[in-house]
């Protein structure tokens, strides 16, 4: 799972949370694999794009969103919207023991990684 200048592909990351969906015995894996792929997918495009510093710690994916929201573009709103609704299905997926977690909820965020990454393949162009 690495890049061409032998980075880590996030973007793979979300390949296999798309892979890994498709069984509902390992919903939770797929679901945190999106959570984790797009934002670091993200993260490595603003760095080599517009020189993003990285801060340690789960407030780098509010920063992340921030970044892209800021930006106003279609699809780097779109990258914003896909990283807020992961973050939602996060919240719930561990925070929330009043619900279960269910596969229609890892369904969803599998999705919204993917679309996150089309967008962010747009702001390449």
């Amino acid at each position: 799972m690495s890049n061409v200048d032998g980075h880590f592909s996030w973007a793979d990351y979300v390949d296999l949370a798309r892979d890994l969906v498709a069984g509902d015995a390992v919903s939770e894996a797929a679901a945190s694999r999106a959570y984790y792929g797009l934002p670091g997918a993200c993260r490595w495009w603003l760095i080599s794009h517009v020189g993003y510093l990285a801060s340690p710690g789960p407030e780098d994916h509010v920063k992340v969103w921030e970044q892209f929201d800021r930006m106003g573009t279609e699809a780097a709103l779109l990258v914003a919207t896909a990283g807020e609704t992961l973050k939602l299905g996060r919240k719930h997926a561990d925070y929330d023991a009043t619900r279960e977690f269910t596969h229609a909820l890892a369904v969803q965020m599998v999705s919204a990684a993917r679309h996150g990454l089309s967008a962010l393949e747009q702001l390449a162009r």
